[in-house]
């Protein structure tokens, strides 16, 4: 949870697939999708997860009305989980909704129980959802986020500098960040230093225990409870 905590950003995509054949998997997209490695999830006829590795090969802009979609063409590249063989045939319903997940390496700067600001390497456009990991924070699917705002830092090593909220969908977890940033508050709420005027009219800091934050971080236990024995006055 310190700034410069390293992890990614999972962009999620929905897409309509098209045609699933031997030379690959067509989709309709709202967005033309960048030209790198990515990972498409879709369940079959009997409800089975797939999770395969994809990457754009072609793209057609088409009219479905009066909208536009992107025809696109993605090549298979093998299993992204232990459940789908290589070589696999995937029973997919054709005009079945599936996810297109991008994953981005990302940066945290500061962090709230509300949301956070992100270094990014890439360009990830406002409105995006996601899921962010936190390399050492989370243990699970990693919380779901939306970006308020994104901004180029030119020079810098990280170019993209993005606002995140976290999205209230369920329960975090935990181990999650967004659970962690919230415990941390109420800790520095709790601990916090109490200023008293005395009736004389002279002023007098009076210091509680002040917890080590960096500390009950790296003591957060796997319940999810944080231990606060390392303490300074």
């Amino acid at each position: 949870m310190s700034p410069g905590a390293e992890g990614a950003l999972r962009i999620l995509r929905d897409v309509r697939v098209e045609r699933v054949d031997a030379e690959g998997i067509t989709v309709l997209a709202s967005e033309r999708p960048v030209s790198q490695e990515q990972v498409i999830q879709l369940r079959d006829g009997s409800g089975r997860r797939l999770s395969v590795r994809v990457r754009p090969m072609e793209s057609t802009l088409v009219t479905n009305g009066e909208v536009l979609r992107h025809r696109v063409k993605l090549r298979v590249l093998g299993p992204d989980d232990p459940q789908t063989r290589p070589g696999e045939a995937f029973d997919v319903s054709p005009d079945s909704i599936a996810v297109l997940v991008r994953r981005v390496n990302a940066r945290a700067v500061n962090v709230s129980s509300s949301g956070c600001c992100l270094e990014l390497a890439e360009y990830v456009g406002e409105g995006s959802i996601a899921l962010l990991d936190i390399l050492g924070i989370q243990r699970g699917a990693g919380d779901a986020v939306r970006l308020c705002r994104a901004a180029k830092v030119p020079g810098a090593a990280w170019p993209w500098n993005a606002g995140v909220e976290f999205l209230p969908l369920d329960t975090p977890g935990p181990a999650s960040m967004r659970n962690v940033a919230a415990r941390l508050e109420a800790l520095m709420d709790s601990r916090s230093l109490v200023v008293a005027r005395h009736k004389s009219g002279s002023d007098q800091t009076l210091a509680g225990p002040v917890v080590d934050l960096s500390d009950a971080v790296a003591n957060t236990a796997v319940d999810g409870t944080l231990n606060t024995d390392n303490r300074t006055s």
